[in-house]
């Protein structure tokens, strides 16, 4: 199963369907049902290391899916991706409920995330501090952006550290959907292939 933040971009806009198609045809992707989350106006709360927010996906929205589409929600086959903010909150679904969310897909991931009393990259810390999580995760970037791309090199060498499953890549653009969206392909095909 595959939970895509800012589904509002990835349905209508972007047609993720079609490449989710064309990725099963090829054999790059098993089975997997798709759930878009659209921000409904509520981007900003929800996507921002919320746990409220992340329980809800994990404890209403995986179950209705599940029994709705007859699908397993095991964590180990359930990847939540995002780009920006819902990169941020990807990565920070697979620390707070990995029950759930043993997969995180981070594009582009707002690590810099709170600029404020709390400090600057407040989930980086928490990965570095608190007990490993069984996850994998998948981090890209672009080398053009460049209010994020050593946060996201920071977060990468913490879970490498850590002893993480991590993988990493860095993309020639900048912070936009044109970019995410074969970064978005390549790191579902990774994350849910049949190992």
């Amino acid at each position: 199963m595959a939970v895509l933040l800012d589904g509002e971009m990835w349905g209508p806009v972007l047609s993720v369907g079609d490449m989710l198609d064309n990725l099963h045809a090829d054999g790059a992707l098993p089975p997997t049902v798709a759930l878009l989350v659209d921000t409904m106006g509520r981007r900003m709360e929800d996507l921002s290391c919320s746990g409220a927010f992340v329980d809800w996906l994990a404890d209403e929205l995986l179950p209705w899916a599940g029994g709705r589409f007859g699908t397993e929600t095991r964590p180990e086959r359930t990847v939540v991706a995002g780009q920006s903010a819902g990169g941020l909150t990807a990565a920070f679904a697979a620390h707070h409920r990995p029950d759930r969310f043993g997969l995180a897909l981070s594009q582009s991931g707002s690590f810099w995330w709170p600029d404020d009393e709390r400090g600057t990259e407040w989930l980086t810390g928490q990965y570095a501090s608190a007990p490993h999580r069984p996850v994998r995760l998948h981090l890209e970037v672009g080398l053009q952006e460049w209010m994020l791309l050593e946060e996201n090199r920071r977060l990468r060498d913490v879970l490498q550290e850590r002893g993480y499953d991590v993988s990493y890549a860095e993309f020639n653009g900048g912070h936009d959907y044109a970019c995410w969206r074969g970064g978005l392909a390549s790191g579902l095909a990774a994350l849910l292939s049949e190992r």
